[in-house]
């Protein structure tokens, strides 16, 4: 168990979310866990925390700025022109099985579709905001304002792995015929790229709803979640 300071003592604390896959312990990494301790004062409620697993790959863009009150201007600004902060590529990925036939004289296909997040291509790229001389105040401001970004950015993340489990509630199945093999095949291929694009136009959809309601994470609070915001210290 984690060591605690004066008047608090550790408690291990379930995820919100025991149906979803484990939560990647960043403190201990590899360590996979539904469990988390939290060093909590005598009556302080239980922290609420996510758990599921991060499979992304996670990028830095860095940010420099003159002082805090310049990057939390310039982050206002760019808030309210919907600027978003931090990007995620959302990919998934369809596995085809192909079967060919005949039928009343014509060739047939057939192709079964499954779907699955594309880890692999899932990228989230956030802010790495500095200034010169940062306090440890500053570090701390910073960091609170990353972590309530992170979590609107794994909202992304979040949505995607839903969708695909909606897809994955029961295989897809497209049919073609045609004159011959190729054209049996052709046919197929033309009702699969209508799938594909329908399925990608209505994950982009859900994405998009996603941040007009929350302002790309400027007003998560709509959704329950933390506003993003770099507060300085002085204020």
């Amino acid at each position: 168990m984690a060591k605690c300071g004066k008047g608090k003592v550790a408690r291990r604390v379930l995820c919100g979310e025991p149906t979803k896959p484990p939560h990647t312990d960043e403190v201990n990494p590899g360590t996979c866990s539904r469990v988390k301790v939290f060093c909590l004062a005598p009556g302080e409620p239980e922290p609420d925390w996510a758990c599921w697993q991060h499979r992304y790959q996670l990028m830095w863009n860095p940010r420099q700025f003159q002082d805090c009150a310049d990057a939390a201007a310039t982050l206002q600004k760019e808030a309210e022109k919907d600027i978003p902060a931090a990007t995620t590529q959302y990919q998934i990925k369809d596995v085809l099985f192909y079967s060919n036939g005949r039928s009343a004289g014509n060739y047939t296909c057939d192709v079964t579709v499954y779907w699955q997040v594309d880890w692999g291509n899932m990228v989230m790229t956030l802010p790495e905001y500095s200034w010169p001389n940062m306090s440890s105040a500053d570090n701390a401001a910073v960091q609170s304002a990353l972590n309530a970004l992170r979590a609107h950015e794994e909202g992304h993340v979040n949505i995607t792995e839903e969708y695909v489990t909606e897809l994955s509630g029961g295989s897809i199945k497209i049919s073609g015929s045609g004159a011959t093999p190729t054209a049996a095949r052709e046919s197929c291929d033309v009702q699969l790229a209508i799938h594909e694009a329908q399925i990608a136009a209505e994950l982009r959809k859900r994405q998009n709803e996603y941040d007009d309601r929350t302002h790309h994470g400027a007003k998560q609070s709509e959704i329950g979640g933390v506003d993003v915001k770099l507060v300085c210290p002085s204020e």
